[in-house]
């Protein structure tokens, strides 16, 4: 999700240092709209993620003493928006929407991670059942492999299966 509001998630921090030099309020809605219009579905960081939630945590540290500095002022508007900032940017963040689902998808492709749908979950569970040794199962499927290079993976776990179950009811 900060993904997809990332510029108004990394001003946390940021935005009640500039409370006291200047109205950064429309810089920072233009940036996460820009952000939203030519970036946000067009690229994911791991790293950049990492360090800006990271970098994020840093909001602790200006938050409150900022907000306390512009209350003794008499900026009490000004101390509202300092203290209140990590709530309002949900709010100020809320438009344009994000979909997380897709920023999800694409993080999780960064990172490797290969959809398995239910029917193939489903068999790799049961072969791990009759073999109850990983390491013969994963022969079998990579014999299987060999065999039949055209087949699907579903297709050559069902056949793995059930040529187990042949070859071990016989006994």
């Amino acid at each position: 999700m900060e993904w997809g509001r990332w510029p108004i998630f990394l001003s946390q921090p940021i935005a009640p240092i500039l409370l006291l030099f200047l109205d950064w309020k429309t810089a920072v809605v233009t940036a996460n709209v820009f952000w939203a219009l030519f970036f946000r579905y067009q690229f994911v960081n791991v790293p950049l993620a990492y360090l800006g939630a990271l970098f994020v945590k840093l909001k602790w540290l200006t938050i409150l003493p900022i907000a306390v500095y512009l209350f003794a002022k008499g900026e009490m508007l000004a101390a509202m928006f300092s203290l209140f900032w990590p709530v309002l940017i949900f709010i100020i963040g809320a438009i344009p929407t994000t979909q997380v689902g897709r920023i999800q998808s694409m993080f999780m492709a960064k990172l490797g991670y290969e959809h398995v749908p239910a029917e193939l979950r489903a068999m790799k569970s049961e072969l791990a059942g009759l073999t109850f040794n990983s390491d013969v199962s994963e022969r079998l499927i990579k014999k299987a492999r060999r065999r039949y290079p055209q087949k699907t993976e579903v297709q050559i776990y069902r056949d793995v299966i059930e040529q187990y179950k042949k070859d071990h009811d016989k006994r």
